[in-house]
């Protein structure tokens, strides 16, 4: 009863219905004033709702990271060495270093196998590993950049330069105007489309299979100019065809890194040349030996996992660089 004497109140304009108990007067300007307040709340709290639902996914990914991350370190002291294949989650959970149930993923993995943590360090002995090598990564957080976990079992944006968040520029990966997440095969004929918030934008491009992992935005790098982060991953096997990745991006810079099961591999282009910069991936199943190919770039870092041979160089215009490696004829010390 109570509620039809109140909803008659809100109707009425002027002179709304008096009951013995009065219900007031209430005008065509209150409603409308109480309406206004009403949208207001609305829309100052909705992003207040939305970023405590984004920092709740970016909890859960990094605290499934931290145990990624404190399951590899345990392998390592075991075997003295990072586990060896892409299915790094099978591999720890086989030996009992985590239970990854179906739930074992970040929040924002819409794919249908769920194995956001499945592709990381794809091998390497301990004494090798740097502090800031990332060992496994997530690439949905496109709106923060791609999170990893490192040897020392800390969970950070990775090749973030500044550690704070405001700096931090979204992403949107795209193939063919269709949204593009991590395990999506890179195409030669195809640009996938990676584009900042602020309007720079990279092309990626891949032959004969390679996919994408992450890619994250740093507008802080090269003293503002700006880089794009694009983690690839390749098929290592000794049947694979050669694969290829390229970059191409103007002004700003893009780095495209890797990890192979014996070596990892940076290289950055140079935007002022505007060449497209490429990093490929040959093996030679006569010698037992893999090259890894870089050309048109302007630094390259290759770092061999088991024996910490480190090389680097950086160069202005088309350069071309191709470094053997025997993953044969060493192993795990």
């Amino acid at each position: 009863m109570n509620f039809l004497k109140t909803w008659r109140c809100i109707l009425r304009a002027r002179k709304l219905v008096r009951t013995d108990r009065g219900c007031g007067r209430f005008t065509y300007v209150e409603l409308i004033v109480v309406i206004a307040v009403i949208g207001l709340l609305t829309v100052m709290l909705f992003p207040v709702f939305t970023k405590s639902r984004s920092t709740s996914h970016r909890s859960t990914c990094e605290f499934n990271l931290l145990t990624v991350g404190m399951a590899l370190k345990t392998y390592a002291d075991d075997y003295k060495v990072y586990p060896v294949g892409d299915e790094v989650i099978s591999i720890l959970n086989a030996e009992g270093l985590i239970k990854a149930s179906g739930d074992f993923r970040c929040p924002l993995d819409t794919s249908a196998e769920g194995n956001t943590y499945a592709v990381g360090y794809l091998g390497g002995h301990p004494r090798t590993i740097q502090l800031d090598d990332p060992l496994v990564v997530c690439g949905w957080h496109k709106r923060i950049g791609t999170l990893a976990v490192f040897p020392d079992t800390n969970v950070r944006i990775l090749n973030q330069e500044t550690s704070d968040d405001s700096q931090i520029i979204p992403i949107t990966v795209t193939n063919g105007g269709q949204d593009v997440g991590p395990g999506f095969l890179l195409h030669q004929s195809n640009a996938t489309v990676i584009k900042s918030a602020d309007g720079n934008e990279a092309l990626i491009y891949g032959d004969n299979g390679p996919y994408f992992i992450s890619a994250s935005y740093d507008p802080t790098a090269y003293s503002g100019t700006g880089m794009f982060t694009v983690v690839v991953g390749f098929d290592t096997s000794w049947n694979a065809p050669d694969q290829s990745v390229s970059g191409e991006s103007n002004p700003t810079y893009v780095k495209i890194q890797t990890a192979f099961e014996y070596c990892k591999v940076n290289v950055t282009n140079n935007p002022a040349v505007n060449d497209e910069t490429s990093l490929s991936w040959q093996p030679d199943t006569m010698l037992l030996t893999n090259q890894v190919s870089i050309e048109y770039f302007k630094i390259y870092k290759i770092t061999h996992l088991y024996t910490g041979q480190f090389d680097e160089k950086e160069f202005v215009g088309q350069n071309a660089y191709s470094y053997n490696i025997t993953p044969i004829l060493l192993g795990p010390q």
